[in-house]
């Protein structure tokens, strides 16, 4: 494609008119009138053009917060504002330190024993019979699990 093509395919074609082919001057005030005038049009392409730029511009500034846009036509790659204005102590998150802590005691004899049969090799791949897992019930009733092949 030429720049003739081009041009004329774009949508600013009303306002990019081609340069006319220069001629001759007769003398330099012909050249100087010629080149005062090309000056004027250029500059009135560019404040056209400018002021276009500027549209395009105050339309993509435009989302769903500042116009009747819909969520969705919000671009993707806009982060939010942050929602919380609360101030961060400088504290780990989870229990501080010196925190007593406060876990079930164990008991010595459990009241009843239950064996679950188990088949086949975990995830880790070790076999499930070799496994001796004690499950701890809720309520206070003491239960063992012992988990072994059938």
């Amino acid at each position: 494609m030429n720049c003739q093509t081009l041009c004329s395919a774009s949508k600013f074609s009303s306002c990019l008119t081609p340069l006319p082919a220069p001629a001759c001057p007769d003398s330099r005030e012909a050249e100087l009138t010629r080149l005062r005038a090309e000056n004027a049009e250029q500059a009135a392409q560019i404040a056209k053009l400018l002021a276009h730029i500027q549209e395009l511009e105050a339309r993509l500034a435009k989302d769903s917060h500042n116009s009747s846009k819909p969520p969705s036509s919000d671009l993707p790659f806009k982060k939010p504002p942050p929602k919380s204005r609360r101030q961060r102590s400088g504290k780990p998150p989870g229990g501080q330190a010196g925190h007593p802590g406060a876990t079930r005691a164990l008991v010595g004899t459990p009241e009843q024993t239950v064996i679950v049969p188990l088949e086949g090799a975990c995830a880790c791949g070790r076999d499930r019979a070799e496994l001796d897992v004690e499950v701890l019930p809720e309520r206070p009733a003491l239960l063992r699990s012992r988990f072994e092949c059938v």
